[in-house]
């Protein structure tokens, strides 16, 4: 009895829930349509399709739903909560810039919806399960579309190098030798040589320095064109770099290194990391913070801070870095006439080795020699005339980088007949400006009178100076005289050139043009002057053709358009990778 009341119980809770009601005809009053409407269907508004498939009874006023017709209903239920459940995506994706980055993807989607709304307007159900069907369809490459488009590959641009540089286009491709502004897209490599340092910018303000003897990839390089934000992944697979982030580009990028089984999540404005032998790397931190991870472990590096990851091990706990050393000198700033120089610097406690840097960059970018020793001394030969800056570091007994010294300035004079005269803005007899006002500055030997255009201009007490020019011509001449306390002179002179997009664009083409159409050839050649700064690029199609422009500021490409559409010119400064002018053109 017990079992007989036991099996009763389970048939009227399975009656109760539905299980067996799906298995026989149910009949409803004709004004509770909706209301069956929302339980079969899920929703009150898809009604007509209820309506269409029941058989409507007049005599009584009822709609009797067969069994044939519950596996319809239910089948369109399924769908048809897979529609509500995508609309809830589809706003999103709105939100996230849909309708900029995958319009046609969009128009799809919704012609899908208006035909599905139609469809169960109608009462359709064949046309409106199809179309319920196609909405999922075209959701999906709404959503790939718009997460695809919104990211876009931006190029790494060599900025400097030192000595020998190479690059490898892609992952297997041969190493070539590369130029400075050089462009470097997503997987591609760089390497160096013993002597040789590499500087890559990235387009948010970050950049890279290549230590000698360093293979790197940019493994990401992207911008999120709605929010703004960056990513850059660099893979260390030998060797060493450090990372620079400004201020904009840790608040708006994400910024990864790896090397060997670690990775690091930086957001500083110097951050170092080495791979040595045996998959050992070594990180040095100096401003900000870094997260070092392998696997699930992971420390945080704050400022002054380093650690190791050796194969198989978790990360040690952040070290503090070891203090800088300090040059004798009595002051940061040295006059010599001497081409051999000679340092000696204080001791830094548990330091295993210092290492020392020379460049005419006080930002050590280029131009770079660098020295090592165990003592707290060395000597330089062949020291170069002009302005030289010098630093050093020490290196604990774990290989740590400790932090750098201040700069220390070393001006070496060409002779004793007239005042030096250099400039922070470089050896080229012209220099180049987009603004209204043009920035001289440089260094002299102190004590000296500087003009600049009959203009004396403050020297100060280390001999450097500093001056505004206002720029209102396409071409300003400057004279510069630097008279030491003897009346010996020396005399430059230089032209600052403003850079101006109109003439940019007064090109000629090899075929004949109408505004800013094209007439089709297959191959097209194109010419016109520039400025010595700027790299011209031309974009068809999936090529692109680079041409620099020379001392006369002329240059010229042969463009094989066939198949294009369009051509898009670019004119980027080769030292920041920055676009100052683009124009696309149409091929008629």
């Amino acid at each position: 009895m017990k079992f007989y009341a036991l099996l009763w119980g389970i048939i009227v809770l399975m009656s109760q829930s539905g299980v067996w009601a799906q298995q026989v005809p149910i009949t409803i009053k004709a004004s509770e349509l909706q209301a069956e409407s929302k339980k079969h269907l899920g929703n009150e508004q898809y009604w007509p399709i209820l309506s269409n498939l029941a058989t409507y009874q007049a005599e009584s006023n009822t709609f009797l739903i067969k069994i044939d017709v519950q596996k319809k209903l239910s089948e369109f239920k399924q769908e048809a909560e897979k529609v509500e459940k995508g609309r809830n995506l589809y706003f999103n994706l709105i939100k996230n810039g849909a309708k900029v980055f995958a319009s046609k993807e969009l128009t799809n989607y919704d012609n899908s919806y208006n035909l599905f709304q139609k469809a169960v307007k109608d009462g359709v159900f064949d046309t409106a399960i199809n179309e319920a069907k196609q909405l999922d369809a075209s959701l999906k490459a709404l959503k790939i579309a718009t997460e695809t488009n919104r990211k876009e590959a931006v190029s790494a641009i060599l900025a400097s190098k030192t000595g020998d540089v190479f690059k490898r286009k892609g992952i297997i491709s041969n190493w070539d030798v590369s130029e400075k502004g050089d462009l470097y897209q997503e997987q591609d490599g760089i390497k160096t040589l013993k002597k040789s340092y590499a500087k890559l910018d990235f387009t948010d303000g970050s950049f890279v320095m290549i230590n000698p003897e360093t293979i790197a990839t940019v493994k990401t390089s992207k911008i999120d064109k709605l929010s703004n934000t960056s990513e850059t992944e660099i893979q260390i697979s030998d060797g060493g770099l450090l990372a620079s982030l400004s201020a904009k580009s840790r608040q708006s990028t994400e910024f990864v290194v790896k090397a060997a089984d670690s990775e690091t999540r930086v957001n500083s404005s110097k951050f170092w990391a080495e791979k040595g032998a045996a998959d050992r790397v070594t990180y040095s931190n100096y401003e900000g913070e870094a997260i070092v991870r392998v696997a699930s472990a992971e420390v945080m590096l704050g400022k002054d801070e380093g650690t190791i990851v050796e194969r198989g091990k978790e990360p040690l706990p952040p070290v503090k870095l070891l203090t800088a050393p300090l040059l004798t000198w009595p002051a940061s700033d040295s006059l010599t006439y001497d081409p051999v120089v000679y340092l000696t610097w204080s001791t830094v406690s548990e330091a295993s080795r210092y290492e020392i840097e020379f460049s005419p960059s006080p930002a050590f970018t280029y131009g770079i020699k660098r020295y090592e020793s165990k003592t707290t001394s060395l000597k330089v030969d062949g020291i170069e005339e002009g302005t030289i800056y010098i630093r050093l570091r020490a290196y604990d007994k774990l290989g740590l980088r400790g932090t750098d010294s201040p700069n220390y300035r070393l001006l070496k004079n060409k002779d004793t007949q007239a005042p030096a005269l250099f400039f922070k803005n470089g050896l080229s007899q012209d220099y180049f400006t987009r603004n209204e006002q043009f920035v001289l500055e440089g260094i002299t030997e102190p004590g000296s009178v500087l003009k600049v255009n009959q203009t004396e201009v403050n020297v100060q007490n280390g001999g450097e100076f500093s001056i505004s020019i206002p720029i209102q011509k396409p071409e300003t001449p400057l004279q510069i005289e630097a008279i030491d306390r003897s009346q010996n002179k020396t005399t430059i002179q230089k032209r600052v050139v403003k850079i101006q997009p109109e003439q940019l664009w007064k090109l000629n083409w090899s075929t004949s043009t109408i505004g800013e159409k094209i007439r089709r050839a297959p191959i097209i050649q194109v010419s016109g002057k520039a400025y010595e700064p700027l790299l011209v690029e031309a974009s068809v199609g999936t090529k692109v053709f680079k041409a620099e422009c020379g001392q006369s500021w002329d240059w010229a490409l042969q463009l094989q358009a066939s198949g294009a559409d369009f051509i898009h010119i670019r004119f980027i400064m080769k030292k920041t990778g920055e676009v100052i002018a683009e124009k696309q053109f149409i091929l008629e």
